[in-house]
């Protein structure tokens, strides 16, 4: 991957060179003045997420205004808008990003240069040529944005090109077309309004996407707050407090008869705590999801214990039955808790599957919640990784761990979610791929002694709480 990365930014390093010497990068005041106004709208789309989803389309702003301000101002202004979005805290991903970048801007002022060139750098002129290579620019940025994306997936996870095309590719070609719908409205504005109204535009319209987004989740807010604060706080949070250290006890409980429902349910807390993070679900759901995680396999206590100790494997038929009901038992306990309702519902339906061979409902695709699937991959990693715990070599040990995780993608697990686990695994390190550390340590602190006021929640202390990715 290494190799891929640095191999990736030594051609987009030579292909910027001989760029500068074939063509040249005009250095004149129009171009800097456009790349660094789009540059200041790409900053502030990565901090405060400015973009709409239509259904299962994303389209984002911060894409758009990097092929504005290459088809208004040229290169130069290209790769200025684009650097805000290329740097990260992780070196290799700046270097990977920064490099995709360079290679989509020089594409795109290629296709542009052969037919017309940036609107602002020459005599406007808003007909069939311009359109041409506006289209052709955005093409080409988004064929070399693809192929250079999946190129990484292929080195990292062994991604087949069917299973790209089909989760990644096609659902976000049409937001690809929206983009440069919107990129030839605001050319078609620039020529007839002037550049000065046709940016302002631009930008006022990034700002009421952004508002939209920004009231949207503000409602929620509020509309959570208003739940929260209805009925007597105090005594629903003290009720919270009893009910959850009792079912946590009872997690316990199980953990010391089979020494491991406990470290499972810990270390599974964690992965569905980041994952829930990654798909940036609300701060309250993401505590629910949490606690879910904690208590997933509370139904247990109700196994005998020839069927909680038991190799699942040697279950006889009847057994296998009575494993399948600690999901309704769970679902039971956790429904019992007031606000928890809906998590109980996660809960239920954490061992259904993607192909519909799972339990309790048979449950499959599209109809399993997002939250479930969350809870169904962060418990099915921490099985595989507690369960090979016992071998003596951390990079087998990890690689067995993905490999187990990869294959159970799209058939046991849903493929997103798979995905997005093994990245947030990539990003945070090999301690944390292994499930070690203070964050995967089972705790609790009761009502008594960390607190059960309704701001801090139900009065369970999980260790690993905190941070997120």
């Amino acid at each position: 991957m290494n190799r891929y990365i640095y191999g990736l930014a030594g051609i987009a390093f030579g292909a910027v060179l001989i760029f500068q010497y074939a063509v040249g990068l005009r250095f004149g005041w129009i171009s800097p003045l456009i790349g660094l106004l789009f540059a200041l709208l790409v900053l502030c789309a990565r901090y405060f997420p400015v973009g709409t989803r239509i259904g299962k389309v994303e389209f984002e702003v911060s894409d758009l205004a990097i092929l504005m301000a290459l088809a208004l101002g040229g290169p130069l202004s290209g790769f200025m808008a684009a650097v805000p979005g290329a740097v990260y805290r992780d070196r290799q991903r700046t270097i990977f990003q920064s490099a995709s970048y360079a290679l989509q801007v020089l594409a795109a002022s290629f296709v542009l240069g052969s037919t017309s060139g940036p609107l602002l750098l020459s005599p406007p002129d808003f007909g069939t040529t311009y359109v041409v290579g506006l289209l052709g620019a955005g093409v080409a940025m988004y064929v070399v944005e693809s192929l250079s994306g999946y190129a990484l997936l292929r080195i990292k996870y062994g991604t087949p090109p069917g299973e790209w095309m089909r989760e990644i590719l096609a659902p976000d070609t049409p937001s690809q077309a929206v983009l440069l719908a919107t990129a030839l409205l605001t050319s078609y504005a620039t020529v007839r309004l002037g550049p000065v109204a046709a940016i302002a535009l631009f930008g006022g319209s990034a700002l009421a996407l952004g508002l939209v987004r920004f009231v949207r989740d503000e409602s929620k807010k509020v509309e959570e707050l208003e739940d929260e604060l209805s009925g007597l706080r105090e005594e629903r949070a003290q009720l919270h407090a009893s009910n959850v250290a009792f079912a946590a006890k009872m997690v316990e409980k199980i953990g010391r008869k089979d020494h491991l429902t406990h470290l499972l349910a810990a270390t599974s807390a964690v992965y569905a705590e980041d994952l829930a993070r990654e798909f940036r679900l609300e701060e309250s759901k993401i505590e629910k999801m949490k606690l879910a995680a904690l208590l997933q396999d509370v139904g247990k206590v109700s196994l005998p214990d020839e069927v909680l100790l038991a190799d699942p494997e040697k279950l006889t038929p009847e057994g296998r039955a009575r494993l399948a009901e600690h999901p309704l038992h769970a679902e039971e306990i956790l429904g019992s808790i007031p606000g928890y309702e809906e998590s109980a519902q996660w809960v239920r339906w954490h061992h259904e599957r993607i192909d519909g061979k799972g339990y309790p409902d048979g449950l499959r695709g599209e109809w399993i919640p997002l939250e479930a699937k969350i809870l169904a991959a962060a418990s099915h990693y921490a099985s595989v990784v507690l369960t090979l715990r016992r071998a003596e070599d951390d990079g087998s040990m990890l690689e067995e761990a993905r490999r187990e995780l990869i294959d159970a993608c799209d058939r046991e697990l849903d493929g997103v979610v798979v995905r997005t686990l093994l990245r947030i695994i990539e990003r945070e390190g090999e301690e944390y791929a292994l499930g070690r550390g203070e964050r995967f340590s089972f705790g609790l602190a009761s009502a008594e002694q960390g607190g059960g006021s309704a701001k801090d929640g139900p009065g369970l202390r999980l260790i690993s709480g905190g941070g997120g990715s």
